[in-house]
């Protein structure tokens, strides 16, 4: 929150300021008053998942999905090659990082052309259920994706339910 706030303020200096004063800010990083990074968890499951992507917020507590924390799915898996993560971290406020979701193509209930590779598409809905997007590639490269899907997870991580749509190529 610290973040949009500060952002915000940055907006509305530059808005208040006359041309030559706004000109001034571009030649400074907006990011350089920002000082007060404070770490307070990894996003590295003990599966050595990498490069966290999507990022949900948890509005409401539900099962294992706790309010105020934030979900984040894992683009790459313990080899840094795109596409092949497995797994969604649930990040506490306080900096307490659990495994919400470890996902296998076996343990789908339904299609995911390729298999599971996590992507940036992640939502938490209040009704406690979780919905991440499958971009899976065999090799970390866009030349083997195959079509993925969506996969929706009830609130305890578990994957209940497949969504995908085949569309024909136009003529």
């Amino acid at each position: 929150m610290r973040l949009s706030i500060q952002g915000f303020c940055f907006v509305a200096v530059i808005l208040g300021t006359g041309a030559s004063q706004a000109a001034d800010f571009d030649k400074r990083a907006f990011i350089q008053n920002l000082n007060n990074i404070k770490t307070i968890g990894s996003t590295i499951p003990s599966n050595g998942d990498v490069n966290p992507y999507g990022v949900a917020i948890v509005r409401q507590t539900a099962g294992n999905l706790k309010e105020g924390s934030v979900l984040v799915s894992n683009f790459n898996a313990s080899s840094n090659l795109q596409g092949t993560g497995t797994t969604i971290d649930q990040i506490s406020s306080n900096g307490d990082v659990q495994v919400f979701a470890q996902l296998k193509a076996a343990d789908l209930p339904g299609p995911c052309p390729g298999g599971v590779g996590l992507t940036t598409a992640l939502v938490a809905l209040s009704s406690g259920l979780v919905i991440v997007g499958s971009l899976p590639t065999s090799d970390g490269t866009s030349a083997t994706a195959k079509a993925g899907c969506l996969i929706v997870l009830n609130s305890k991580g578990q994957p209940i339910s497949t969504m995908w749509i085949l569309c024909p190529l136009a003529p």
